[in-house]
């Protein structure tokens, strides 16, 4: 009877192990499921964010077609000094809020107004928009 019972202890045991080695594998087949994607975004923002801010020193550089990216004189400040003290800044800048708060408006605020008149609409038939 005692040899029934150990190997019943024996048993249990065995599926103890088992089962605490696949909770360690699901935890880490987690664990790489979760950081593939976040690896992922990673390499996918310093491709695209950041490796195009290499084209930034540009303003700062006086531009020298044979010389390259890089080849050109440091320049600093210049062109965004003469940008500011240029007498179309005023105007410029006048232009480019008036388009910013244009597309906010007709891009975001339009749309949820002309949802909500839809959605005002009585009667499912009026409501049905066909594809």
């Amino acid at each position: 009877m005692s040899e029934a019972i150990n190997e019943t202890k024996s048993f249990f045991s065995s599926i103890r192990i088992a089962l605490a080695v696949s909770g360690v594998l699901a935890l880490l087949a987690g664990i790489v499921l979760l950081v593939w994607p976040v690896k992922s975004a990673v390499i996918v923002t310093a491709i695209f964010a950041y490796g195009p801010m290499y084209g930034i020193q540009l303003a700062f550089r006086e531009f020298d077609f044979n010389a390259g990216l890089t080849g050109g004189d440091w320049v600093g400040m210049k062109y965004f000094q003469q940008f500011f003290e240029s007498p179309q800044f005023w105007s410029l800048m006048r232009n480019t809020v008036t388009i910013s708060l244009t597309t906010l408006v007709f891009g975001f605020i339009a749309p949820i107004a002309l949802a909500l008149l839809i959605n005002q609409v009585i009667g499912v038939r009026r409501k049905r928009v066909r594809s």
